[in-house]
């Protein structure tokens, strides 16, 4: 490399470094299981940005560790990476999403592990890979399934559908392996209420109009140990009256097995709000599934009239659900 473009390289290293971490967050990947591009950007030793016609994700070699910046190895590190697959097609094959980093084992277009390649390296060195608890989602996508080992739930998409949102690793829970005991997932699901554990969409955002999606969301049951799952249902539809003036019922609330568990039912429509103020009719297919201290809230949601073309997706998924006892 000439010396002009080494300086060049090394000065937006030294600007990345200097930036907060929000500002690395391009894109937040939330499709596939692979992505295929050009890179467009090179961060540091393991993490670049990678451009595959439509978006720009940013990748981190999954397993990985390399000098951050300011520590010796730095600019050396991210060099090496920048002279192997700068400007070059790559394949990446995703391990994990957060919201700011896609991780993932790269490959460049002879089929060589730029992950090996990299830790071949003096300064580089192997890590174990953290079981990820983004407030729970200690999550891995296998396919077209979503797992969370730290909640202890799964559940399977269908074809064309998407996975839209999914909470980075908190600095607060990171380093947390396996499924969490009751007292340490009700704490979690307290500090995080209302906060999704995985966003299931049809299409991907932005979408014009109100993206029919599933959500899965934890709550702490409090003091309500030991209820019925129906009369759990009761307290949480008075509070989702108290939210939305227009609530209407749909359909009763029904006992229902999910998981393996005993759970509850309910069929809603009521008015919601998206980002920029346009307002929709919804339907509200939801189950409440409780566990321990915790309770799982299941919602399918699209507008009113489009239901019926989305009812069997959402009966679908629910059908794939597993929950860890």
């Amino acid at each position: 490399m000439k010396r002009s473009g080494l300086l060049v390289v090394l000065a937006a290293l030294a600007l990345v470094a200097a930036l907060p971490a929000c500002a690395l967050a391009i894109h937040v990947y939330k499709g596939p299981t692979e992505i295929s591009g050009t890179v467009v950007q090179v961060y540091s030793g393991i993490s670049f940005a990678v451009f595959d016609g439509e978006r720009t994700s940013v990748v981190a070699l999954e397993g990985v560790e390399t000098p951050e910046p300011g520590e010796i190895g730095f600019v050396n590190s991210s060099k090496f990476l920048h002279e192997q697959i700068y400007k070059q097609k790559v394949r990446v094959e995703i391990t994990r999403i957060g919201e700011s980093l896609t991780y993932g084992r790269v490959f460049n277009e002879a089929g060589e592990n730029i992950n090996q390649m990299v830790l071949s390296q003096p300064y580089a060195k192997a890590i174990e890979v953290p079981e990820l608890l983004g407030g729970l989602a200690s999550l891995s996508l296998k396919g077209d399934q979503f797992i969370s080992s730290a909640a202890g739930i799964s559940i399977t998409k269908p074809d064309r559908w998407e996975f839209l949102s999914i909470d980075d690793i908190s600095s607060e829970e990171e380093g947390s392996v396996g499924q969490l005991d009751d007292r340490e997932l009700e704490r979690v699901a307290r500090n995080r209420k209302g906060r999704p554990l995985v966003v299931i969409s049809r299409f991907e955002e932005p979408y014009a109009g109100y993206n029919p999606k599933l959500t899965i969301v934890t709550e702490s049951i409090g003091g309500q140990l030991g209820k019925d799952p129906t009369d759990l249902m009761v307290d949480y539809v008075s509070d989702l009256q108290k939210k939305f003036y227009d609530y209407t019922l749909m359909e009763n609330i029904t006992p229902i097995k999910i998981g393996g568990l005993n759970g509850a039912y309910i069929r809603l429509a009521f008015t919601r709000e998206i980002k920029g103020g346009e307002s929709y009719q919804t339907v509200n297919k939801i189950y409440l599934v409780p566990r321990g201290t915790v309770m799982f809230i299941i919602t399918g949601i699209t507008q009113v009239g489009e239901f019926r073309d989305y009812e069997g997706s959402f009966n679908e998924m629910i059908k794939s659900v597993d929950i860890e006892r």
